[in-house]
């Protein structure tokens, strides 16, 4: 073998492993440099999903989140706004955080009307009045009758506002005083009125846009 095919030998060795190289490493340097998007394309590929994504989002290529940010996004209601704030202060500088941001900035306050059981108590005093009853039972009875109308109309009293609804009204007798009159038994009664209401609240909700 003579010193000019031996030289030649050596040139295609060279060009054989120093083509692929150089295209590597150009190939590499591209990649890193994004030069023509080359790592928005890379790593946007539609196979190896969300592999290549993930790997990218690890050293920061192609605009692509971590692992880590992409599993927290996927599972995030973006209805909550608390959710966002939250998602925005673990992932600051995250690939996520402006559309978190803008999400937020949509957010609106819903305000829904809600009604809660609540019960009210008034004093409540009825006379026996002029009418006897033949016996303190009858005289008890005609008094509790007119202690559950009273307590009806006091009650009322509340329902005459935007903020309550009257379910029901009763009269609670905490004491009772009975005496002969006019050849019969008359009782009044001391209590309570006992209203069973509804109260009216607004809740206000706060909700953000969806993606």
């Amino acid at each position: 073998m003579n010193e000019s095919t031996g030289a030649q030998k050596k040139t295609r060795r060279g060009l054989m492993f120093g083509i692929p190289l150089t295209l590597i490493l150009g190939g590499g340097l591209s990649f890193f440099a994004n030069v023509l998007s080359v790592q928005d394309s890379v790593c946007s590929l539609g196979f190896a999903q969300p592999g290549i994504a993930d790997l990218c989002g690890a050293i920061g290529a192609g605009g692509k989140p971590t692992k880590r940010e992409r599993l927290a996004w996927d599972a995030l209601d973006t209805n909550s706004c608390e959710a966002l704030r939250q998602h925005i202060q673990s992932f600051p500088g995250g690939v996520f955080r402006d559309d978190a941001a803008d999400l937020l900035q949509a957010s609106r306050t819903i305000e829904t009307e809600r009604w809660e059981p609540v019960e009210r108590r008034l004093a409540i005093f009825v006379d026996g009045g002029p009418d006897p009853s033949g016996d303190v039972a009858s005289a008890k009875s005609a008094a509790q009758e007119k202690a559950t109308r009273k307590a009806g109309q006091m009650c009322r009293s509340f329902a005459a506002t935007a903020s309550y609804k009257l379910d029901s009204a009763s009269a609670d007798v905490t004491e009772w005083m009975c005496a002969e009159q006019g050849g019969g038994q008359v009782c009044s009664l001391e209590g309570e009125a006992v209203c069973s209401l509804q109260l009216r609240g607004i809740v206000e909700t706060e909700t953000c846009g969806s993606r």
